[in-house]
């Protein structure tokens, strides 16, 4: 009967990865109903904000840093952490959309001022757990610092590219093990059977390319639904 134990029984990587992924899974309901309530034309008023800049440069404390593997209180370093800015009427026309972050709870974090804080509250109320009691758990490793992430994020150098081709099993892209072995950059066929685009983009800790296709294509990027449409192409 003592979860905590049975818990502890797990290789304590994969815990780890289960309370980081529970994190995520806030962050992202929350980050769904900021959408849904309030769009995406800009900030509004109750906001945390921290200004989007080259994230090539941010550390990897900086607002959309992953959680660390190491643990909860013992390896949170939040003494340098860029902290968020609270948007208000007077502020509102310094930031963007861009600007615009959540956190992922933690006891070292703060919360929107406007509906979306009630959010975090009722779903990890579902759970037993409070976003504002997450520094009081006995066990070091599950006192969760939490950390920010910006809510949209703009690719960095993206670039496109129509191709044609006629082999299905050939790659359109070269990867870092073709480079190193001096294997020639795929070419497109001038008319080739089939067209493909290639995309080329970078992207910051915590952002991901599945994510930007799904928002490209406008289609569902899950596994199931992707196995369903190369079922219907070899159909």
């Amino acid at each position: 009967n003592n979860a905590a134990s049975a818990f502890a029984a797990v290789p304590r990587n994969l815990r780890l990865m289960y309370v980081h992924a529970y994190q995520s899974f806030i962050w992202n309901a929350a980050t769904s109903q900021r959408l849904a309530r309030f769009g995406i034309d800009g900030p509004v008023v109750g906001d945390l904000v921290i200004k989007a800049c080259d994230f090539g440069a941010k550390p990897s404390n900086g607002p959309d840093a992953a959680p660390s593997t190491n643990g909860g209180e013992e390896s949170a370093d939040v003494s340098s952490r860029i902290e968020p800015t609270l948007v208000t009427a007077q502020n509102i026309k310094q930031f963007t959309i861009y600007d615009v972050v959540l956190p992922l709870p933690g006891w070292a974090v703060t919360y929107p001022e406007h509906d979306v804080k009630k959010v975090y509250i009722d779903l990890m109320k579902q759970d037993g757990l409070s976003p504002f009691g997450l520094g009081k758990h006995p066990l070091k490793e599950y006192k969760l610092a939490g950390a920010y992430r910006h809510m949209i994020i703009k690719p960095r150098d993206f670039e496109y590219e129509w191709m044609r081709y006629n082999d299905d099993a050939l790659p359109l892209a070269r990867s870092d093990s073709d480079a190193i072995e001096g294997k020639h950059v795929p070419e497109s066929i001038e008319f080739g059977e089939h067209v493909a685009l290639k995309l080329k983009f970078d992207l910051p800790s915590s952002a991901y390319a599945t994510m930007l296709l799904r928002e490209l294509m406008r289609q569902e990027t899950a596994a199931g639904h992707q196995s369903k449409l190369s079922g219907n192409a070899g159909a």
